[in-house]
Protein backbone atom coordinates (compact mmCIF):
# COMPACT_ATOMS: atom_id res chain seq x y z
CA UNK A 1 0.00 0.00 0.00
CA UNK A 2 2.65 2.35 0.75
CA UNK A 3 4.42 1.70 -2.24
CA UNK A 4 1.51 2.43 -4.67
CA UNK A 5 1.46 6.17 -2.90
CA UNK A 6 3.14 9.41 -3.41
CA UNK A 7 5.60 11.10 -1.60
CA UNK A 8 2.67 13.90 -0.97
CA UNK A 9 0.27 10.83 0.40
CA UNK A 10 2.36 9.56 2.45
CA UNK A 11 2.39 12.48 4.52
CA UNK A 12 -1.30 12.45 5.02
CA UNK A 13 -1.42 8.94 5.35
CA UNK A 14 1.19 9.00 7.77
CA UNK A 15 -1.31 11.23 9.97
CA UNK A 16 -4.92 9.07 9.38
CA UNK A 17 -2.67 6.02 10.90
CA UNK A 18 -1.82 8.80 14.22
CA UNK A 19 -5.47 9.67 14.56
CA UNK A 20 -7.48 6.11 13.36
CA UNK A 21 -5.23 3.68 14.30
CA UNK A 22 -3.85 3.36 17.70
CA UNK A 23 -3.20 -0.32 17.70
CA UNK A 24 -0.65 0.05 14.93
CA UNK A 25 0.91 2.71 15.67
CA UNK A 26 1.60 1.06 18.95
CA UNK A 27 3.13 -1.83 16.95
CA UNK A 28 5.18 0.67 14.89
CA UNK A 29 6.69 2.14 18.23
CA UNK A 30 7.41 -1.43 19.37
CA UNK A 31 9.43 -2.44 16.28
CA UNK A 32 11.06 1.06 15.58
CA UNK A 33 11.94 1.27 19.44
CA UNK A 34 13.44 -1.86 19.72
CA UNK A 35 15.64 -1.20 16.27
CA UNK A 36 16.74 2.38 18.44
CA UNK A 37 17.41 0.49 21.54
CA UNK A 38 19.37 -2.03 19.69
CA UNK A 39 21.65 0.75 17.58
CA UNK A 40 22.10 2.46 20.89
CA UNK A 41 23.95 -0.97 22.20
CA UNK A 42 25.77 -1.37 18.71
CA UNK A 43 27.11 2.08 19.22
CA UNK A 44 28.33 1.26 22.55
CA UNK A 45 30.11 -1.77 21.58
CA UNK A 46 31.95 0.44 18.91
CA UNK A 47 33.44 2.86 21.27
CA UNK A 48 34.85 -0.03 23.11
CA UNK A 49 36.03 -1.67 20.06
CA UNK A 50 37.62 2.05 18.89
CA UNK A 51 39.27 2.86 22.68
CA UNK A 52 40.60 -1.38 22.80
CA UNK A 53 42.09 -1.28 19.18
CA UNK A 54 43.89 1.90 19.10
CA UNK A 55 44.08 3.15 22.98
CA UNK A 56 47.72 1.26 22.89
CA UNK A 57 48.96 3.21 19.96
CA UNK A 58 47.10 6.69 20.23
CA UNK A 59 46.81 7.36 24.52
CA UNK A 60 43.61 9.87 23.74
CA UNK A 61 41.72 7.15 21.74
CA UNK A 62 42.13 5.27 25.25
CA UNK A 63 39.08 7.45 26.47
CA UNK A 64 37.81 8.34 22.87
CA UNK A 65 34.48 9.91 23.49
CA UNK A 66 32.82 10.87 19.67
CA UNK A 67 30.27 12.71 19.04
CA UNK A 68 27.24 10.74 17.43
CA UNK A 69 24.48 11.49 14.32
CA UNK A 70 22.23 9.04 14.35
CA UNK A 71 20.96 8.86 10.50
CA UNK A 72 17.33 7.11 9.27
CA UNK A 73 18.19 6.17 5.24
CA UNK A 74 17.43 3.58 2.57
CA UNK A 75 13.31 2.57 1.94
CA UNK A 76 12.74 0.66 4.39
CA UNK A 77 13.42 3.95 6.97
CA UNK A 78 10.28 5.00 5.87
CA UNK A 79 8.97 3.28 9.44
CA UNK A 80 10.64 5.98 11.19
CA UNK A 81 8.50 8.74 9.19
CA UNK A 82 4.89 7.34 10.77
CA UNK A 83 5.50 8.79 13.99
CA UNK A 84 7.28 11.90 13.34
CA UNK A 85 4.87 13.21 10.77
CA UNK A 86 2.12 13.36 13.04
CA UNK A 87 4.14 14.23 16.11
CA UNK A 88 8.02 15.48 15.59
CA UNK A 89 8.98 16.57 18.72
CA UNK A 90 7.27 13.24 20.53
CA UNK A 91 8.87 11.19 18.18
CA UNK A 92 12.49 12.94 18.28
CA UNK A 93 12.42 12.39 22.10
CA UNK A 94 11.19 8.70 21.87
CA UNK A 95 14.16 7.65 19.84
CA UNK A 96 16.89 9.69 21.17
CA UNK A 97 15.69 8.63 24.80
CA UNK A 98 15.68 5.10 23.29
CA UNK A 99 19.30 5.21 21.88
CA UNK A 100 20.33 6.33 25.20
CA UNK A 101 19.02 3.44 27.01
CA UNK A 102 20.29 1.41 24.45
CA UNK A 103 23.62 2.88 25.33
CA UNK A 104 23.49 1.85 28.94
CA UNK A 105 21.34 4.98 30.05
CA UNK A 106 22.34 8.92 30.50
CA UNK A 107 25.12 7.77 32.87
CA UNK A 108 27.20 5.38 30.68
CA UNK A 109 26.34 7.47 27.44
CA UNK A 110 27.91 10.16 28.64
CA UNK A 111 30.77 7.84 29.55
CA UNK A 112 31.15 6.81 25.64
CA UNK A 113 29.50 10.00 23.92
CA UNK A 114 29.84 13.59 23.64
CA UNK A 115 26.13 13.70 23.81
CA UNK A 116 26.37 17.57 24.03
CA UNK A 117 27.55 17.25 20.29
CA UNK A 118 25.24 13.99 19.26
CA UNK A 119 22.09 14.75 17.66
CA UNK A 120 19.35 12.45 15.63
CA UNK A 121 18.28 12.97 12.35
CA UNK A 122 14.88 12.94 11.99
CA UNK A 123 12.62 14.78 9.34
CA UNK A 124 9.55 16.85 9.70
CA UNK A 125 8.41 15.72 6.34
CA UNK A 126 8.56 12.54 4.22
CA UNK A 127 11.86 12.20 2.22
CA UNK A 128 11.53 11.77 -1.28
CA UNK A 129 15.43 10.72 -1.75
CA UNK A 130 15.40 7.45 0.53
CA UNK A 131 17.85 5.82 -2.32
CA UNK A 132 20.03 8.79 -2.39
CA UNK A 133 20.51 8.76 1.13
CA UNK A 134 22.16 5.91 0.97
CA UNK A 135 23.99 5.97 -1.77
CA UNK A 136 25.50 8.60 -0.04
CA UNK A 137 26.13 7.27 3.38
CA UNK A 138 28.28 4.55 1.13
CA UNK A 139 30.18 7.10 -0.89
CA UNK A 140 31.51 8.96 2.51
CA UNK A 141 35.13 8.34 2.97
CA UNK A 142 36.36 6.41 6.04
CA UNK A 143 37.93 9.06 8.98
CA UNK A 144 41.82 8.64 8.87
CA UNK A 145 43.36 7.08 11.67
CA UNK A 146 40.53 5.04 12.87
CA UNK A 147 40.81 1.03 11.43
CA UNK A 148 38.31 -1.74 12.43
CA UNK A 149 40.19 -4.59 14.19
CA UNK A 150 42.51 -7.12 12.85
CA UNK A 151 40.78 -10.39 14.55
CA UNK A 152 38.38 -11.10 11.66
CA UNK A 153 36.47 -13.32 13.61
CA UNK A 154 35.00 -10.86 15.63
CA UNK A 155 31.29 -10.81 14.81
CA UNK A 156 28.97 -8.07 13.80
CA UNK A 157 26.19 -8.73 16.26
CA UNK A 158 25.99 -8.52 19.82
CA UNK A 159 23.79 -10.67 22.66
CA UNK A 160 22.08 -7.36 23.59
CA UNK A 161 21.35 -9.14 26.68
CA UNK A 162 22.28 -9.47 30.55
CA UNK A 163 22.63 -12.63 32.25
CA UNK A 164 24.36 -14.69 29.51
CA UNK A 165 27.38 -17.10 30.04
CA UNK A 166 29.49 -19.44 28.77
CA UNK A 167 30.59 -22.48 30.01
CA UNK A 168 33.65 -23.83 28.93
CA UNK A 169 34.04 -27.62 27.40
CA UNK A 170 37.13 -28.68 28.24
CA UNK A 171 37.00 -27.24 32.07
CA UNK A 172 33.40 -26.28 32.89
CA UNK A 173 34.42 -22.92 34.15
CA UNK A 174 31.53 -20.28 33.62
CA UNK A 175 32.65 -17.25 31.95
CA UNK A 176 29.74 -13.97 32.42
CA UNK A 177 29.29 -12.31 29.80
CA UNK A 178 27.83 -8.60 29.31
CA UNK A 179 25.26 -7.57 26.84
CA UNK A 180 27.68 -6.42 24.30
CA UNK A 181 29.40 -9.10 23.92
CA UNK A 182 29.79 -10.85 20.30
CA UNK A 183 27.14 -13.68 19.80
CA UNK A 184 28.06 -16.41 17.00
CA UNK A 185 26.66 -19.10 15.21
CA UNK A 186 28.71 -21.54 17.39
CA UNK A 187 27.06 -20.14 20.42
CA UNK A 188 23.74 -20.44 19.31
CA UNK A 189 24.04 -23.56 18.17
CA UNK A 190 24.60 -24.83 21.87
CA UNK A 191 22.11 -22.72 23.57
CA UNK A 192 20.86 -23.67 26.71
CA UNK A 193 24.20 -25.86 27.41
CA UNK A 194 27.40 -24.15 26.56
CA UNK A 195 25.71 -20.69 26.37
CA UNK A 196 23.05 -20.49 28.36
CA UNK A 197 20.83 -17.24 31.01
CA UNK A 198 21.61 -17.38 33.99
CA UNK A 199 18.43 -17.28 36.78
CA UNK A 200 17.54 -13.97 37.98
CA UNK A 201 18.32 -13.27 41.95
CA UNK A 202 15.56 -11.93 43.75
CA UNK A 203 12.91 -9.23 42.63
CA UNK A 204 15.27 -8.76 39.25
CA UNK A 205 13.88 -10.05 35.20
CA UNK A 206 16.54 -12.15 33.64
CA UNK A 207 15.68 -10.11 30.34
CA UNK A 208 17.28 -7.10 31.86
CA UNK A 209 18.07 -5.23 29.35
CA UNK A 210 14.73 -6.20 27.23
CA UNK A 211 12.83 -4.91 29.87
CA UNK A 212 14.38 -2.03 30.00
CA UNK A 213 13.17 -1.11 26.79
CA UNK A 214 9.83 -2.73 27.15
CA UNK A 215 9.16 -0.68 30.15
CA UNK A 216 9.96 2.73 28.40
CA UNK A 217 7.97 1.82 25.35
CA UNK A 218 5.08 1.00 27.13
CA UNK A 219 4.80 4.20 28.66
CA UNK A 220 4.92 6.07 25.43
CA UNK A 221 2.76 3.79 23.65
CA UNK A 222 0.05 4.03 26.46
CA UNK A 223 0.35 8.03 27.18
CA UNK A 224 -0.17 8.56 22.89
CA UNK A 225 -2.02 5.62 21.45
CA UNK A 226 -4.12 4.07 24.23
CA UNK A 227 -2.03 1.01 24.48
CA UNK A 228 -3.64 -1.70 27.50
CA UNK A 229 -0.80 -2.82 28.53
CA UNK A 230 -0.25 -2.83 32.40
CA UNK A 231 2.76 -3.50 34.43
CA UNK A 232 1.72 -7.10 35.61
CA UNK A 233 1.53 -8.38 31.74
CA UNK A 234 5.13 -6.45 31.34
CA UNK A 235 6.35 -8.64 34.35
CA UNK A 236 4.58 -12.03 33.47
CA UNK A 237 5.89 -11.57 29.80
CA UNK A 238 9.69 -11.39 31.61
CA UNK A 239 8.90 -13.75 33.82
CA UNK A 240 8.13 -16.31 31.06
CA UNK A 241 10.93 -15.29 29.12
CA UNK A 242 12.89 -18.30 28.97
CA UNK A 243 14.57 -17.39 25.85
CA UNK A 244 16.55 -20.70 24.93
CA UNK A 245 13.87 -22.93 25.11
CA UNK A 246 12.36 -20.61 22.33
CA UNK A 247 14.84 -20.12 20.30
CA UNK A 248 15.76 -23.88 19.81
CA UNK A 249 12.05 -24.29 18.78
CA UNK A 250 12.39 -21.71 16.18
CA UNK A 251 12.03 -22.68 12.62
CA UNK A 252 14.98 -21.23 11.61
CA UNK A 253 16.97 -22.41 14.14
CA UNK A 254 15.59 -26.38 13.46
CA UNK A 255 15.99 -25.45 9.96
CA UNK A 256 20.21 -24.69 10.40
CA UNK A 257 20.33 -28.04 12.82
CA UNK A 258 18.91 -30.12 10.13
CA UNK A 259 21.30 -29.03 7.16
CA UNK A 260 24.09 -31.72 7.77
CA UNK A 261 26.39 -28.58 7.21
CA UNK A 262 28.10 -25.91 9.34
CA UNK A 263 25.33 -24.56 11.67
CA UNK A 264 24.79 -20.35 10.41
CA UNK A 265 21.93 -19.53 12.41
CA UNK A 266 22.93 -15.91 14.91
CA UNK A 267 20.42 -13.41 15.63
CA UNK A 268 20.70 -10.61 18.66
CA UNK A 269 18.88 -12.06 21.51
CA UNK A 270 17.58 -8.97 22.83
CA UNK A 271 15.85 -9.34 19.03
CA UNK A 272 14.76 -12.78 19.92
CA UNK A 273 13.20 -11.42 22.96
CA UNK A 274 11.38 -9.22 21.24
CA UNK A 275 9.54 -11.40 18.40
CA UNK A 276 8.75 -13.63 21.56
CA UNK A 277 6.93 -10.57 23.71
CA UNK A 278 5.63 -9.24 20.61
CA UNK A 279 3.83 -13.33 20.24
CA UNK A 280 2.86 -13.88 24.01
CA UNK A 281 1.92 -10.25 25.29
CA UNK A 282 1.97 -7.24 22.98
CA UNK A 283 -0.72 -9.39 20.17
CA UNK A 284 -3.01 -10.15 22.55
CA UNK A 285 -3.68 -6.61 24.14
CA UNK A 286 -4.04 -4.96 20.41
Amino acid sequence: LLDRLSVDDLADFYKKLNANCHQLMSVNLYVTGLIIFYAGQLTHKLVKVIRKSIGDKEPFFAQFRPAVKVMFAGKGSRIFEWFCTAQFKAATNYFWQMFISGCGGQRDAAEFLLLENSMMQLGRKVSDEVKYEVSMGLTLPAIRGIQVPSDSSEAIEIIGEDNFEIIKASSKETVPLQFDNAVTPKMMESIGQYFREQMAAGPQFACKRFSDFAQFFSQVATNFFGLRLTQADLNEGFRSMNISGYITNMPEYRRAKAKGKEFDFVAPIIIIEGMKFYNDVLLKKL
